[in-house]
């Protein structure tokens, strides 16, 4: 998946106290959850791999987006808006 909706105003009220490197920490997961069109692996080390967090308050941030914005389940970090975008554009 290479496009996907982004609703602006939903987007700023859900992360309205966030900083600039939590911001980027939640674009960078939920692109990389598109762009696989699954969940998020368990392993954090190689998500924060690819999402290129290297700082630690970006590896804290990354932490703290999976932690309160996604569900850690069996098969990995899911995410409801994100699962039912990828079924629409699926079918």
């Amino acid at each position: 998946m290479h496009y996907f909706k982004f609703n602006l105003k939903d987007y700023a009220f859900a992360t309205m106290y966030f900083d600039y490197v939590h911001h980027g920490a939640y674009l960078k997961l939920i692109s990389l959850y598109y762009e696989t069109e699954k969940p998020l692996p368990l392993d954090v080390d190689f998500v924060l791999k690819r999402v290129m967090a290297n700082k630690q308050e970006e590896i804290d941030a990354v932490k703290h987006i999976l932690d309160n914005f996604f569900t850690k389940t069996e098969v990995g970090y899911v995410q409801k808006r994100c699962d039912d975008l990828i079924a629409k554009y699926q079918a």
